[in-house]
């Protein structure tokens, strides 16, 4: 099913059976090989093709970004209006093929702790548009953080019947801003952990500081209350001869519950997160 519209798409996805959505399918297509080797098919008419709704597409904005759910993060990364974070994470996922392919909502639906995305995302407080329909026909859109739609592992809110339609990222203002991703290659390859942070430094006080942990838990990781704790703070505080950094890396190290699995280990993940949260601190003391 290739429906030319949002409309129509939500009244496929109504159907019986439901259609699985399908977007850049660079996650689905794994599964697909997983269905085949069970003895299992999928016929075309189960998948909802959304590749060509132009309500999913593009990128713009005034004060704030919105984004389209089935843009691609080559699209993505091309735009000026991508925020830095983003382009950077979206640079290291995959290969061009696949970065040609895979799109932002997918990325976001999969819902897996390894999301490259997710990170950025998080700390951008992006906010996610869903789209269903009315019983009238009628268009009917919820707004939802991007923290309470990832509820776990493969698990998010999306409502029966709704479609990612869109993100939106606020407008905000950062003098510091990085981003880290451990793999076991330089490219093409699943997190072991990734990290994102971003402050903004004004007359030697940190008037807002934001840090988010990829890949060490079931869902991205990240401490508003540590972050608020910061506000106010002399940034010079920060340096190596100050208690301040030692106080916020421990109390970051008491939420980290990283787990062992094949790609890495525990000890390794937290150790790596904290120096390089440790890293961004003495930056932005320097």
């Amino acid at each position: 099913m290739v429906p030319e519209s949002l409309t129509e798409a939500l009244k496929l996805l109504a159907g019986t059976p439901r259609p699985v959505p399908f977007a850049g399918g660079t996650e689905l297509m794994v599964q697909a090989g997983k269905i085949r080797e069970a003895g299992k098919t999928k016929e075309a008419g189960d998948y909802l093709f959304l590749h060509r709704i132009p309500e999913l597409q593009g990128i713009g904005g005034e004060g704030r970004v919105r984004i389209g759910a089935a843009l691609n993060f080559a699209g993505l990364i091309g735009s000026p209006l991508c925020p830095p974070l983003l382009r950077r994470a979206a640079l290291g996922i995959g290969a061009p093929g696949i970065r040609n392919l895979g799109t932002i909502g997918g990325n976001i639906c999969n819902a897996s702790p390894a999301g490259d995305s997710l990170p950025p995302l998080y700390l951008y407080d992006a906010v996610l548009i869903l789209a269903s329909l009315g019983k009238g026909g009628e268009l009917l859109y919820r707004r939802l953080p991007i923290e309470d739609f990832i509820l776990g592992v493969r698990k998010t809110a999306l409502g029966e019947g709704e479609l990612l339609a869109a993100l939106e990222i606020p407008a905000a203002s950062f003098s510091h801003e990085a981003y880290e991703k451990a793999g076991a290659r330089k490219a093409q390859a699943v997190s072991k952990l990734s990290f994102a942070a971003a402050a903004l430094v004004e007359g030697g006080l940190i008037r807002d500081f934001r840090a988010a942990f990829g890949a060490v838990g079931p869902r991205v990781l990240r401490c508003r209350d540590i972050e608020d704790s910061l506000q106010g703070a002399e940034a010079a505080a920060l340096g190596e001869e100050n208690n301040l950094a030692g106080e916020i890396i421990r109390a970051y190290g008491e939420r980290l519950r990283p787990i062992d699995d094949q790609r890495s280990t525990a000890e390794y993940r937290r150790t790596v997160c904290l120096r390089l949260l440790g890293n961004c601190l003495r930056w932005l003391g320097s």
